[in-house]
């Protein structure tokens, strides 16, 4: 890659090409996409960062919509903390995370390892739920 110098700005002096890019296919560059990708790469950076999480960190962290978040926090079913005059909600980051994972779905051959203990023990595994195998 070819780096300008500081005179020839970023797009290069009078030259027509600037790497492999002319000036034509520079003028197809959707800056305002590029802007949107580099907003979207900063708050995914920052909110790696950061521990308390605001309504709308929690809803990039989770990719729940800050009106179910809403819901989930008046409902009490997700772990939350309020602000001193109770105005606004934040989360810790962590606790997010392992409600996100509290709910694991086995798979297909733990279930049939669970299937075979219980016929030939005759007993279901401690904390395991009701078996229904076809």
């Amino acid at each position: 890659m070819i780096l300008p110098t500081a005179n020839e700005g970023l797009f290069g002096s009078n030259s027509k090409e600037q790497g492999n890019l002319k000036y034509s296919e520079m003028e197809d560059v959707n800056f305002s996409e590029i802007k949107s990708e580099l907003k979207q790469i900063k708050q995914l950076t920052l909110l790696g960062a950061k521990k308390a999480l605001t309504m709308s960190d929690c809803a990039l962290l989770t990719g729940l919509s800050k009106s179910h978040l809403y819901k989930l926090v008046c409902a009490k079913k997700i772990p939350y903390y309020k602000s001193e005059g109770g105005k606004l909600t934040y989360f810790d980051k962590s606790e997010v995370e392992a409600w996100q994972l509290q709910h694991r779905v086995k798979t297909q051959s733990e279930v049939e390892a669970e299937a075979v203990t219980y016929v030939i023990t005759g007993k279901k595994k401690r904390g395991a739920k009701c078996l229904v195998v076809i």
